[in-house]
């Protein structure tokens, strides 16, 4: 590995050795690394942008709980004595992360008039549009079992703004 080369000086020829060959192309390969210093604002730059998600991941989370709080409670305070609001924990690995039913204990076997639960999918999807330009729809879901009693209930939730919207389902 030698290489001929013109001295400035003289003109005459030089050959170089294999040392000097690697340290040339070693300051070639060092010349196109990036430097020191912009490794380091490209690792700060990361770990400000992966604290700020981080951040935002959480402020969702307290939002969704908030808003599934809200409903709870409006459910609590508007119900009859003969209602109970009763949270359910859902299994680990389940989509459904809050829930909570409305039992009727007025009869001999309780019946379940309503189902109140966070629809993660529409939580994944509101995130994945960013709608800025208008105010995000409540996470909470309300699906009614007794049309009866529950329907003004539903509708009372969807005017003060905490269920985008309820839906009739068959009684379990």
């Amino acid at each position: 590995m030698r290489r001929c080369i013109l001295h400035r000086r003289g003109g005459a020829k030089r050959s170089k050795d294999s040392l000097e060959v690697r340290q040339e192309l070693y300051e070639e390969q060092s010349s196109r690394r990036p430097k020191p210093r912009v490794i380091l604002v490209a690792i700060l730059f990361a770990t400000y942008r992966l604290s700020r998600l981080e951040g935002e991941r959480g402020r969702r989370g307290a939002n969704v709980e908030r808003d599934f709080e809200n409903v709870v409670g409006f459910l609590h305070q508007r119900l009859d004595t003969k209602y109970r609001v009763v949270r359910i924990a859902p299994p680990p690995h389940s989509a459904i992360k809050l829930h909570a039913m409305v039992v009727n204990g007025g009869f001999a076997i309780p019946h379940v008039e309503a189902e109140v639960f966070v629809d993660q999918q529409f939580v994944l999807d509101q995130r994945k549009q960013r709608r800025r330009d208008r105010e995000p729809l409540p996470p909470v879901r309300f699906r009614v079992y007794d049309v009866v009693t529950m329907t003004t209930i539903a509708e009372d939730l969807q005017k003060r703004n905490l269920i985008a919207s309820y839906e009739h389902g068959y009684q379990p």
